[in-house]
């Protein structure tokens, strides 16, 4: 299956774990943010659902970031879960990984007229990070301490880092002639449509056979 049916439902790469190096060797601990009592349930309801299909791990790290609840457009409501790592991601070593340009992008496709757009769920969460690794993502909520077993949001490396990965499956397979990531959403065009069905069912072939969903 590689349809997801939510948000936690997620794929697991193969084949590949990220790495998070850091400048000095710093701890960085910081007490749970206040939240309203409706936040704490949502918090709590994800928090088991991380737990549930292990994209995280009770820690007993020296690091705690705290957590918050953004608007989420979708849900109309807080329900996307930020870890504020910017103390973080200060002494996180940058990845460096060339994005597409837009202007690129309309120059390869100019003479085509069919365009589809794949997301991959949760996109992030599908890249194990190495254990060493674990508990320098290590969070703080209300009740608990945890730490992440997969690349989290909101670490600067991880939109560089997913980009690499994508990008370089999509090469691998022989698809950029018709096929474009910009981090987790993939532009799939073709000039005629018994071709766009074609290119589309080898994009999706190349996201399950990786582990994608």
């Amino acid at each position: 299956m590689i349809f997801a049916k939510g948000k936690f439902n997620v794929g697991i790469v193969k084949n590949y774990e990220a790495t998070v190096k850091l400048t000095e060797n710093k701890y960085i601990a910081r007490k749970p943010y206040r939240c309203l009592l409706q936040d704490k349930a949502e918090i709590e309801k994800q928090i088991a659902e991380l737990l549930k299909t292990g994209l995280i791990e009770e820690s007993s790290s020296p690091n705690a970031a705290p957590v918050t609840l953004a608007f989420k457009k979708e849900e109309r409501k807080k329900s996307r879960l930020c870890i504020d790592y910017p103390e973080l991601n200060k002494i996180v070593v940058p990845e460096s990984q060339p994005f597409p340009r837009i202007d690129e992008l309309v120059l390869r496709a100019r003479n085509c007229r069919y365009f589809t757009k794949l997301d991959v769920n949760s996109a992030f969460w599908s890249i194990p990070l190495r254990s060493k690794d674990k508990y320098k993502t290590a969070f703080v909520t209300h009740h608990g301490h945890w730490q992440w077993c997969c690349l989290p949001f909101g670490l600067k490396i991880s939109p560089p880092i997913f980009q690499r990965i994508l990008s370089s499956m999509i090469k691998r397979n022989n698809l950029e002639t018709f096929a474009v990531n910009y981090i987790d959403d993939i532009l799939n065009y073709s000039e005629n449509y018994e071709d766009h069905l074609r290119h589309i069912e080898l994009v999706l072939k190349m996201l399950l056979n990786n582990g994608f969903k």
